[in-house]
């Protein structure tokens, strides 16, 4: 499964390290590329669970990111 989504804005390197750590700890996290603006976050879709889909939510709102892609998982 790949959801793509707004990048946030980065104040510095060290905050972009942050994101895509948390991430990489989703628990069907296969990997993310960037891509200019935006992210494509790739999941396991045969282990995505509700806890993975409730932990990007919430860095979703962390990271002050529109909601929407996420809207056909739920």
């Amino acid at each position: 499964m790949k959801i793509l989504f707004q990048a946030p804005i980065f104040s510095n390197t060290d905050h972009k390290s942050e994101f895509l750590a948390l991430l990489s700890e989703l628990p069907a996290y296969v990997g993310n590329e960037e891509m200019s603006t935006h992210f494509l976050l790739e999941l396991d879709s045969e282990t995505i669970e509700f806890e993975s889909i409730r932990q990007l939510s919430q860095i979703f709102k962390q990271w002050s990111i529109n909601q929407s892609p996420l809207e056909s998982l739920y």
